[in-house]
């Protein structure tokens, strides 16, 4: 947390030990450059590879939350064992549940990442949070929120994508959000709806996004407190948001990591050039447009 400001926010990290060689940084990145976070909350079944004795670090046994990896591979049986990938999702949307001493506002992100550089978000009155947005239009992400929501979903006017790495949940808006599913649904817990909504052709692959379903949710239904933005890519080395992925850079050496990265600044500078192209043609898919 920055000491000269007054949190506004706290963050939940679901981890895994594939990520034990990062979540340090990860963590250190956090407290260094999310301006106003307040306590770093990390979520597993697994012991922490470091001390969590220092303030500000509270680790949370996965226990706490109303459903376990069995329950989601009962629900979703991927055949590449995606299981701990929906798991993770299910943490971060049942958080508030979970966890009812967070405050009101949370920073959800992925453990394998690391911040950069200073970044608000949340505005320093706490009415407002920053959403940032990406270039993620994945169909699935859409077939599987039109299944968990119906008619109650609205496809965002901005036709803009919310997977990030990265996201501010609000507890109202989050918990509105699992109480409609309830009702929908006839009062089934919303963790077993979400997860049967995944359709059988993308258990494999991509098939759902927490936050392509609290962005669009968030950005349709509570527009005043969302603040949309999309941060520059060509300052991080990930194209799309504000963090750089290092789980698959630790354990090889240096030259490769060196040229995973000309690599990078490569697809930065081809993503420059298309962004000057003529406008991208859109297609219907499950009665919604998407940018292709």
């Amino acid at each position: 947390m920055k000491k000269d400001k007054i949190p506004l926010y706290d963050v939940v990290i679901p981890y895994h030990p594939k990520d034990a060689a990062v979540l340090s940084d990860c963590i250190s990145s956090i407290r260094a450059h999310a301006v106003r976070a307040g306590t770093i909350f990390v979520v597993s079944s697994e012991k922490c590879p470091f001390s969590v004795a220092e303030p500000g670090v509270v680790w949370i046994e996965d226990s706490v939350f109303p459903f376990n990896v069995y329950d989601v591979l009962a629900r979703v049986r991927s055949r590449k064992h995606r299981e701990g990938w929906y798991m993770q999702q299910m943490i971060k949307l049942y958080c508030f549940r979970a966890i009812p001493f967070l405050r009101k506002k949370v920073l959800v992100m992925n453990s394998d990442c690391e911040l950069l550089q200073d970044i608000e978000f949340v505005t320093p009155d706490g009415q407002q949070f920053y959403m940032d947005w990406s270039y993620r239009s994945i169909p699935p992400f859409y077939r599987h929120a039109k299944e968990v929501l119906g008619s109650e979903l609205t496809p965002t006017p901005h036709r803009r994508s919310g997977p990030t790495d990265h996201m501010i949940f609000d507890r109202d808006i989050v918990e509105d959000f699992l109480a409609t599913i309830e009702r929908l649904h006839n009062k089934r817990p919303a963790w077993m709806v979400i997860l049967e909504a995944v359709h059988p052709d993308d258990k494999d692959a991509y098939g759902m996004s927490e936050y392509e379903l609290v962005f669009n949710w968030a950005s349709t239904h509570f527009p005043e407190r969302v603040l949309l933005r999309k941060l520059p890519a060509d300052t991080h080395m990930k194209v799309h948001g504000a963090f750089v992925p290092l789980s698959e850079q630790y354990a090889i050496d240096v030259g490769y990591f060196r040229q995973k990265y000309d690599t990078m600044k490569l697809l930065v500078a081809v993503l420059k050039l298309a962004r000057n192209r003529p406008a991208r043609p859109t297609v219907e898919y499950m009665n919604m447009k998407f940018t292709v």
